[in-house]
């Protein structure tokens, strides 16, 4: 049941948490027309889940693959448009994903833990 928590938590109310934060900095132009609708927040879900999933599976080193494919295809896009702005605000977004991903988990396996030896 906390691993459904956690995966809930890491789904909707962090997106939304996220936003607010990364909207608090500032106004960027997020999704270009061509762009689809909410993808940002899909990916972002996605990405939240996949970390989630690595540190609670123990596979860590596939945290570093996603963060390395990531950066692979964002970059071409981040050189092209030659927006600082954006720039900033994609690298910010991806760290506030990726930490609060790796915090939740540990903290799911803290408390998993803990159970464990109560019960």
């Amino acid at each position: 049941m906390l691993y459904v928590f956690f995966g809930y938590f890491l789904t909707r109310p962090s997106g939304f948490l996220i936003q607010e934060l990364l909207d608090s900095l500032g106004t960027v132009d997020k999704a270009p027309e061509e762009s689809l609708r909410r993808t940002g927040f899909w990916i972002g879900a996605l990405e939240r889940l996949l970390i989630f999933f690595f540190v609670t599976s123990g596979s860590l080193a596939s945290i570093g693959f996603l963060l390395a494919a990531k950066s692979v295809f964002r970059f071409g896009d981040l050189r092209a448009s030659q927006d600082r702005m954006r720039t900033e605000y994609v690298l910010l977004g991806t760290l506030l994903r990726f930490g609060l991903a790796l915090g939740a988990s540990a903290l799911c396996l803290y408390l998993s833990s803990l159970w464990n030896t109560v019960v």
